[in-house]
């Protein structure tokens, strides 16, 4: 069954992209609602059984939030979210990649294709927060000051395996949130989570990142670091600088995947491991 989410204003949705600028919709071209065709305004838009999706559909091959699309300000992604029986993007098995016109995306037993019209040269263009922080973020554990830097163009965070960042507690939903880069200004957004994303103490399910932000996902909380504050000491912390963001940002990158255990006395396999690249990356006798 599929269910068409209205579109309804509120503080909670995502941002509507400017002027319908560039906006693509997803037709439908095989399964129920044949040849339906639904708009996507939204700087995110969600596909999945739970109630809150955009497009909502009913099936057992459908997980609950099963699919984002995202919009960076010039392009526009197709992200599958860590699910069991996967999305395909032209007969392909999907992660993350640019959807074109006439892009085909498959999940359970419904088939989209992309249509996206060019963009009208008299809309106007979509609203930038100029205070938000450009460039690629660093995200900075609250507890351990290990340093992670999302690898890929939207990077998943939840409590799934196949998240870019994994997280081991219960109060974490199986994908959380969603980081990505929009017109070059690092932004995240809640994905429908039981236990909702938190940005300096406040719920959000849409927001710009700024320098020194703490993001909280259940009882995990990061710092937000960008190129010009990694090396600086934490205030109030123990007055030793974070580690350098040079050796810890690129192992970060090389592992992929990133798996956080939130509970307090746990091992940490990877926070060890990047401490081992660490050290075999620095000179001998140093």
């Amino acid at each position: 069954m599929l269910k068409g989410q209205p579109e309804q204003s509120s503080s909670t949705d995502y941002p509507v992209v400017a002027g319908g600028r560039f906006s693509p919709a997803l037709r439908i071209t095989r399964g129920e609602g044949l040849g339906r065709r639904i708009p996507c305004r939204r700087i995110v838009t969600l596909v999945g059984s739970r109630p809150g999706c955009k497009i909502n559909l009913q099936h057992p091959a459908v997980a609950p939030v099963h699919l984002a699309l995202v919009h960076t300000g010039s392009r526009w992604l197709a992200c599958d979210l860590a699910t069991l029986r996967g999305t395909r993007h032209n007969d392909l098995p999907l992660r993350v990649d640019e959807v074109l016109d006439g892009s085909v995306l498959t999940l359970g037993p419904w088939e989209f294709r992309v249509e996206i019209a060019p963009p009208d040269a008299e809309a106007p263009e979509a609203e930038i927060d100029l205070d938000a922080s450009p460039g690629d973020p660093t995200l900075e554990h609250l507890g351990t000051r290990r340093l992670f830097q999302p690898a890929r163009d939207v990077c998943l965070i939840g409590r799934r395996s196949g998240c870019d960042i994994a997280i081991e507690d219960e109060e974490v939903s199986r994908v959380h949130a969603i980081l990505f880069k929009h017109h070059d200004r690092a932004v995240i957004a809640d994905v429908l989570a039981s236990v909702p994303l938190r940005i300096n103490g406040e719920p959000r399910r849409f927001a710009h990142l700024h320098q020194d932000d703490v993001i909280e996902v259940g009882r995990t909380q990061f710092r937000v670091r960008f190129p010009r504050g990694v090396h600086a000491a934490t205030p109030g912390g123990n007055g030793i600088a974070a580690p350098s963001a040079t050796s810890e940002a690129t192992a970060a990158k090389e592992s992929d995947l990133v798996d956080i255990r939130a509970a307090e006395g746990k091992h940490w396999p990877v926070a060890d491991r990047l401490e081992r690249l660490r050290k075999d990356s620095m000179p001998s006798g140093s």
